[in-house]
C-alpha cells in the first residue's frame, strides 16, 4: 500500500512536467572537421613589360587563379614564386589581391640591388624572418619569408595602382585572407618601379596555398516517440512506455 501511495503522488504531477519526458535525446558533440589545404599553381611567365622587358608592370598585370567555391574558410595562406630572378630586388613590388578585395604586399623595396637568381620564395607569416632590407638575399635556393615591406625610395608610400594596379593600403600579413570564403579569383601583380636600374625580373609561375577549414557540421537529435497517457495512472503508464522505448 505504501508503494501504491507513491505511486499516486507521482500521477498528480503536473502534465508540463510529465511532458519532459517526452523531449528529443541532446545530440552527441560532434568532432570538428579537420582543414585540408589546396594548392594551384599558375605556369605563366612574367616579366616587366616597358624599357625593353627591364621596368614597369609584369606582363601579366595581373597574373590570375581562380579557386573554385570550396565550403568553409581560410585559416591559412602561402604564395611561392617559382624559379625566379631579379636583376634588382629593390626595385620590385609584389601584392597579392584575394577575392574579397584583400591586398598584402608580399614584398617591397627588400634585398638590397645585388641580383638574385633561380629562387623559390614563399611568404608566409610563419616563416622565420623577413627578408633582409639591404640585401643581398641568397640566389638559387628554396626559402621562406614573411611578407617583407621596407620604405625605400621615391615613390612612396608604394602604389601600384600608377601603373593599373590595387591602389595603397596594402597589408603585410597573409592572416588577413583568414576568415574568408576561398572561392574566387586570387590575383598577383608584379611591378619593378625604377627606370634607372634597368634590370627587371623574370618569374616563370606562382603557386596558391590555402589552408581551408569547413564549416561545423550540423547538429541533429533523435527524438524519442512521445507516449500520451491521461487519467490517474498516466505516471505508472509514463514509465512503461519509457521502458519499452529506451
Amino acid at each position: 500500500m505504501r508503494d501504491l501511495g507513491i505511486r499516486r503522488g507521482f500521477a498528480l504531477l503536473p502534465l508540463t512536467l510529465l511532458a519532459l519526458f517526452a523531449l528529443p535525446a541532446p545530440a552527441a558533440p560532434a568532432a570538428p572537421a579537420a582543414a585540408s589545404t589546396v594548392s594551384l599553381l599558375k605556369s605563366q611567365v612574367l616579366y616587366p613589360t616597358g624599357g625593353a622587358g627591364e621596368v614597369g608592370p609584369a606582363n601579366h598585370f595581373p597574373s590570375s587563379i581562380t579557386v573554385p567555391s570550396y565550403s568553409g574558410t581560410v585559416i591559412k595562406t602561402t604564395v611561392t614564386v617559382l624559379a625566379s630572378r631579379f636583376g634588382n630586388p629593390d626595385d620590385t613590388d609584389m601584392v597579392i589581391v584575394g577575392p574579397n578585395g584583400q591586398k598584402v604586399m608580399l614584398m617591397s623595396d627588400a634585398c638590397g640591388i645585388s641580383s638574385v637568381e633561380s629562387v623559390d620564395w614563399t611568404f608566409d607569416d610563419s616563416a622565420p624572418t623577413y627578408m633582409s632590407d639591404n640585401g643581398p638575399c641568397q640566389g638559387f635556393e628554396e626559402a621562406s619569408f614573411k611578407p617583407s615591406n621596407y620604405l625605400g625610395g621615391s615613390p612612396e608610400p608604394d602604389d601600384l595602382s600608377t601603373s593599373g594596379g590595387p591602389a595603397p593600403p596594402y597589408v603585410n600579413a597573409l592572416s588577413f585572407f583568414n576568415g574568408a570564403p576561398p572561392g574566387g579569383t586570387w590575383s598577383l601583380y608584379l611591378l619593378d618601379d625604377n627606370a634607372g636600374a634597368g634590370s627587371g625580373f623574370g618569374v616563370i609561375g606562382w603557386a596558391l596555398n590555402l589552408t581551408i577549414q569547413p564549416p561545423p557540421p550540423v547538429l541533429t537529435g533523435t527524438p524519442q516517440k512521445k507516449c500520451k497517457k491521461k487519467g490517474k495512472r498516466a505516471s505508472v503508464a509514463k514509465k512503461k512506455c519509457r521502458k519499452k522505448h529506451h
